[in-house]
């Protein structure tokens, strides 16, 4: 997945600066708050010597080695040391806080579900895990002001939509084929079993698209949705 080794590279690097060493596993995606803490999530234990290995190899068989970090703010000069606040995730990856409401919402890849933490900036924390939707592959998210979690889910090429206030979801862009729901149903049936499923990433997955969607822009007020993906292309979606 090149879009998360390429967010796994960049953040380390910033992480490395902001706290004097590098963290010892690979991050996927990063989080501030109002205050200038950092919430990162590891997606598994991934070390630079070993290449992309572990992260594909977590990916391809349900591994509970992810992580949500805090980084806190700066305080005076002092070093600042990120705390892992959750652990034992299955491929942690996309984060996004909801500040105002007091919610962090974290996809668990492998694990098939969106998570929701109670969330205390001030003392950076994260408590009470819930399930905010299953049966879901999700990656990156965003929230919109309308309270709506906005959701990548790549093994289906799909934006779902998470209305929050009312925990309804709806698929609001799609690109699939006959082939494509065939490959998906013994994906999902593989990764269900503990099997390896890798070897059915193919072109199947995602044509006639440009490559499997994997995260969102949101424009300002009701402005273009802009969806991302691995592909060479940003797609423009209406609101």
């Amino acid at each position: 997945m090149a879009v998360s080794l390429w967010l796994t590279k960049s953040m380390v690097f910033a992480l490395s600066l902001l706290t004097g060493s590098s963290p010892p596993f690979g991050i996927n995606m990063a989080r501030g708050d109002h205050s200038g803490g950092i919430w990162f999530t590891q997606s598994t234990q991934n070390k630079p010597e070993q290449g992309e290995r572990d992260l594909f190899r977590s990916v391809d068989i349900r591994t509970p080695d992810g992580a949500l970090y805090y980084l806190p703010p700066p305080s005076g000069g002092k070093p600042r040391t990120a705390v892992q606040l959750v652990g034992g995730l299955s491929f942690a990856n996309g984060v996004v806080l909801d500040e105002t409401g007091g919610f962090l919402y974290l996809s668990e890849t492998m694990g098939g579900r969106v998570l929701r933490y109670r969330l205390d900036v001030q003392a950076g924390q994260v408590t009470d895990q819930t399930v905010a939707l299953t049966d879901v592959r999700p990656d990156n998210l965003e929230l919109d002001r309308h309270n709506r979690l906005w959701i990548a889910n790549p093994m289906w090429n799909e934006i779902l939509v998470l209305d929050l206030n009312t925990d309804t979801a709806q698929s609001v862009f799609r690109i699939s084929t006959r082939k494509s729901e065939q490959v998906i149903l013994e994906i999902e049936s593989r990764i269900r079993d503990g099997k390896s499923w890798l070897e059915l990433l193919s072109p199947l997955l995602w044509e006639p698209g440009p490559g499997l969607v994997t995260g969102i822009i949101l424009s300002a007020d009701n402005g273009p949705v802009y969806v991302t993906g691995l592909g060479n292309t940003l797609i423009q979606l209406k609101r």
